[in-house]
């Protein structure tokens, strides 16, 4: 059941969130929850949850009103589907990364009053943690209908000591210009002002949204969010203040646009950038003239640093819609710009842009990847990140790494100061490393802006998550008090250079304070091919990128059942494509091009209709489906049938017997034979804008999103037979036959990948993703799921959903992904980019154990004994002798229960999907996999003695490999040579190590 907005009751405002069975629902056992990711601060004195609830208990004519017991609660997601209650209740919980559930507040309540609720937090076990805090209604599906609506939530946070307190509250942000002793800070909607660098402060104004920036004149102020690119949204007003904030004119020119820098003497000259690129004013803001480049199609300016009196020289920082970084540059004023940062040169998230004001032609960049900067003016860059390695990309789970903030002392300007997401850190020529200056209230806590003005070179602003802090810079030559984190190693060197151009001269400007958001976790991605760069434990990584003619546009992708082919729909610029690439490994260059019709078709998706090399190609323009048959030698290839289909088909696959056109234009699906090549029917009640397909292998079942009526569809046999609603803008559909999942990219402004459980019909997680995702892969044998996000790749681990690593590849990677699984390639198509990217999966090995408390349950962990996971809860049940497949897909296990025989049984890598597989066949013991991962050899004492017997895992009788009267034990299937090893006393008192051919001859 999906929680919603409601607009009655309302404890305040025009809405509400349900959460429950709405009245007139149907009373099913379900979670109805509603949930908000919060990154909670570090170092904080105390922290409180308030909200107010008013609540319809169904199972009130049993007369009891008892919270449950929480110790009879789950206390990890995976225990939800199995956990249920005597009767309804409400619940408050906080879920942390690795699905641990504490459980804040349950109610049994029939109370339609608003009633608040505070509830005090554990400060020390949520900081520095992402933690979904959830509100819901569990209903058990009998009785009556429950649920609850939650008005007026919020978190509330008391600063750690040593944050600048002011009479309106506790200060967020500081507002300065290098060249003033005039501060400005923010603290709530409050906004004071200091003339003496911060030693005393009074009410000026009312402070307005981030960014706010300072001009040359200490009496005016600039403010603008920006107009919310990715998301879209209402205008968003620009405004100036020329009397310290205490009033406030919005400035038309500028709607929409954010301001970035501030001329250090001109304090009617100001940069502010927009959706679009740099805006550039001379008249205070009244109007702005558009700067515009080609770039900022891919980059959003993030940050502008302009040099000199004249600011001829414009540098650029920009971060692209998949997280990736790079710095832009003007020589010539904004009239145009060039990429400054080599595109092999992988930065990540961007957080500062600065300018050194001592050595003319030296940049700064620091980014999610490393410390990055230029000393010739952007000729070369080179990164130093020595000391860093706590806070840089990637970090192992839950953690997260960025740099996020950038300073340079103005009495010794050899000295760098370096904010990140767990603390600050200093440079100096002699420590030939960043070292973290320790002892600080914002250790742990994510540093997003630095101040320093040129009148108090002694006192340095850090404004932390937690609040702004002053922090004391040492004198030069003094001892300081840092401590390395990690031994220093010789400082790495980009090689890509750019065109040299002349120097400048630089001039202190300041930059706007950077928005407090949670900076996106990216990683970096090898650029060699084939080779991954070193790294502990086996990640995916790039195989190659292939470039496809200018203009070609690809959309669709599939693969052939070898995993040595590539077929590719050449869509065209304005779909005006009509042809099908073919790739063929080890080098996947194209083979060739086939025409599919003589003027445009568009062609979108693609599938394989046989393995004997005939594909099938939707054609958007022209309402068909073409099928080729594609010879060997790509060039006698011919086009042999067209199916019509209804208006703008996109998504096409073939399963079950039968094959699936989406037509998205026209809200139908077109089934045809794919042996005859005739169609069969037309579906009509499959949702609207039916897009892509996904395909459940072991049974043929097929998944299709039916984007424009929020829902996925099941179809089986040619006919929908089910359908599953209230899924957001659902697109691209990646099964996971290991679980049974579905994992549904949502479009828009959701930024979620939502999980549904296809056995039980519900869904069971929303991954929060960051940004918009749009075609996914997921591979059952590492547990890896990959998301596109139009400029990049982000691969995330199924078990807690946690990051592995992401890569930039080329814009557009918006339609076509697929999975060939018997070689772990995932193959992406960039429509704008023009390319295909090809990923190799790869992953560590992992040690699956069974552990006994009360009861034995089965966990994993790395080699190192890192991520540990819990695999099993079951109540009254141990499971034990685990045992992994060779694909890494399943494994094995003993379950044993009270009063039963034990069981051998399969469940999926991450613990779902558990199915037994021999019951009822005295005791077992010793699962092991066959080399090809379809059968299981045990042993078992069925028939009063110790023998073997294999199972094929997908269906099938058992069959006997031994038959004596001895004991047959242990058995172990040799994934090399094939043959059966085991322990037997067949031959003298003592037992011996024996071999058999796997059907049991040859017995050695």
């Amino acid at each position: 059941m999906l929680a919603a907005y409601v607009t009655t009751p309302v404890h305040s405002g025009s809405r509400s969130m349900r959460t429950g069975i709405p009245a007139g629902g149907t009373n099913l056992e379900s979670y109805s929850p509603i949930q908000q990711i919060i990154n909670f601060p570090a170092g904080l004195a105390s922290a409180e949850l308030r909200f107010w609830r008013s609540s319809v208990w169904g199972d009130s004519a049993l007369g009891r009103a008892v919270p449950p017991n929480q110790d009879e609660l789950p206390r990890h997601l995976n225990d939800l589907p199995t956990s249920a209650a005597a009767t309804d209740y409400f619940y408050a919980i906080a879920i942390l990364e690795d699905g641990t559930i504490d459980f804040l507040f349950t109610e049994r309540a029939d109370d339609s009053t608003w009633r608040e609720k505070v509830v005090a937090l554990d400060v020390a076990r949520y900081a520095g943690r992402s933690i979904r805090f959830q509100f819901g209604t569990y209903n058990n599906g009998t009785g009556g209908l429950s649920r609850t609506f939650v008005d007026d939530a919020s978190l509330t946070f008391c600063p750690p000591a040593g944050a600048l307190l002011l009479p309106g509250g506790w200060a967020n942000r500081i507002i300065s210009q290098p060249s003033l002793n005039t501060l400005y800070a923010a603290a709530g909607t409050s906004l004071y002002r200091s003339d003496d660098a911060g030693a005393s402060w009074r009410l000026s104004g009312t402070a307005r949204a981030e960014p706010m920036l300072l001009s040359a004149d200490p009496n005016r102020l600039y403010a603008g969010s920006g107009y919310p690119c990715a998301m879209g949204g209402d205008d968003t007003p620009f405004w100036r203040s020329i009397d310290g904030g205490a009033n406030w004119l919005p400035l038309t020119g500028g709607t929409n646009l954010k301001p970035l820098a501030a001329h250090p003497t001109l304090a009617h000259q100001l940069y502010a950038a927009g959706c679009n690129g740099p805006y550039l004013s001379t008249d205070g803001g009244f109007s702005f003239t558009h700067q515009p480049g080609d770039l900022f199609g891919l980059y959003d300016a993030r940050y502008i640093a302009p040099i000199g009196s004249d600011w001829s020289d414009v540098w650029v920082g920009g971060i692209s819609e998949g997280g990736g970084g790079a710095v832009i540059v003007s020589r010539d004023g904004g009239a145009s710009w060039a990429r400054s940062t080599p595109l092999e040169v992988e930065m990540g998230w961007l957080g500062a842009l600065l300018v050194d004001r001592a050595s003319a032609g030296k940049i700064y960049a620091p980014g999610a990847f490393g410390f990055f900067f230029t000393a010739d003016n952007g000729t070369s860059w080179q990164f130093f990140s020595d000391g860093l390695s706590d806070v840089l990309e990637p970090q192992p789970p839950p953690r997260s790494g960025g740099l996020t903030a950038l300073i340079q002392e103005p009495v010794a300007p050899y000295r760098l100061f370096l904010g990140t997401v767990r603390g600050l850190y200093m440079l100096t020529p002699s420590n030939g490393a960043w070292e973290k200056l320790t002892g600080q209230p914002y250790d742990q806590s994510r540093v997003v802006d630095l101040d320093l003005v040129d009148g108090a070179p002694g006192t340095l602003f850090v404004t932390a998550d937690t609040g702004v802090f002053r922090f004391t810079i040492p004198a030069p030559g003094a001892t300081a008090t840092p401590t390395p984190t990690v031994t220093p190693s010789a400082t790495q060197t980009a090689t890509a250079t750019a065109t040299a151009t002349a120097t400048a001269t630089a001039t202190a400007t300041k930059l706007a304070s950077p928005t407090v958001t949670p900076t996106p976790s990216v990683t970096p991605t090898p650029t060699t091919a084939p080779t991954p760069a070193t790294q502990s434990w086996p990640m995916p990584y790039r195989l190659t990128e292939v470039a496809l003619p200018a203009g070609s546009h690809p959309h669709g992708v599939a693969v052939n059942g070898a995993g040595d082919r590539l077929y590719v729909t050449l869509h065209g610029d304005e779909h005006a494509g009509r042809s099908l690439a073919v790739l063929d490994a080890p080098n996947w260059q194209v083979s060739g091009v086939i025409t599919l019709a003589a003027t445009a078709t568009g062609p979108n998706g693609v599938a394989l209709v046989n393995e004997s090399g005939r594909v099938v190609v939707a054609n958007r323009q022209t309402a068909n489906a073409s099928v080729i048959d594609v010879a060997p030698t790509v060039g006698n290839s011919q086009v042999i049938s067209t199916i019509a289909t209804n208006l703008m088909p996109n998504g096409v696959v073939v399963s079950g017997g039968y094959g699936y056109i989406a037509n998205y234009g026209s809200d139908s699906i077109t089934v045809f034979d794919p042996t005859t090549l005739t169609v069969i029917r037309t579906l009509n009640n499959a949702g609207r804008e039916p897009s892509l397909f996904a395909v459940d292998p072991t049974n043929g079942d097929v998944y299709v999103s039916s984007h424009g009526s929020d829902e996925v569809a099941r179809l089986r046999n040619g006919h929908v037979s089910q359908t599953y609603p209230n899924i957001a803008a659902p697109y691209g559909l990646a099964f996971d036959p290991a679980s049974r999942y579905l994992y549904i990219a949502n479009r828009g402004s959701a930024h979620t990948v939502t999980i549904l459980d296809t056995v039980s019909g519900n869904v069971v997680g929303a991954i929060p993703v960051i940004l918009e995702p749009f075609v996914l892969a997921v591979n059952p044998d590492s547990g890896h799921l990959f998301i596109t996000f139009g400029d990049q790749v982000r691969v995330l681990r199924t078990r807690d959903w946690s990051l592995v690593t992401s890569f930039g590849v080329p814009a557009g990677a918006e339609e076509g992904i697929a999975l060939h699984a018997e070689t772990d390639r995932v193959f992406v198509t960039s429509g704008d980019g023009d390319a295909v990217t090809i990923l190799q999966d790869s992953w560590p090995a992992e040690i699956i154990y069974a552990s006994a408390g009360t009861q034995t349950e089965l966990f994993s962990m790395l080699p190192d004994a890192s991520r540990n996971a819990r695999l099993t809860n079951t109540p009254g049940k141990s499971e034990s002798e685990p045992v992994g497949s060779p694909d890494g897909r399943w494994i094995a296990y003993i379950r044993r229960e009270e009063g039963k025989s034990p069981e051998i049984w399969r469940m999926g890598r991450n613990g779902q999907n558990p199915q037994p597989l021999v019951q009822s066949f005295g005791e077992v013991a010793s699962p092991a996999w066959s080399p090809d991962g379809r059968r299981l050899v045990f042993a078992s004492q069925n028939d009063g003695d110790w023998e073997l017997y294999t199972i094929p895992v997908n269906g099938g009788a058992i069959a006997r490999l031994t038959d004596n009267s001895v004991d047959d034990l242990s058995p172990d299937w040799s994934w090399v040579t094939g043959r059966i090893v085991f322990v037997s006393n067949r031959v003298g008192p003592n037992a011996e190590v024996h071999s058999m051919a796997a059907n049991g001859s040859d017995v050695r």
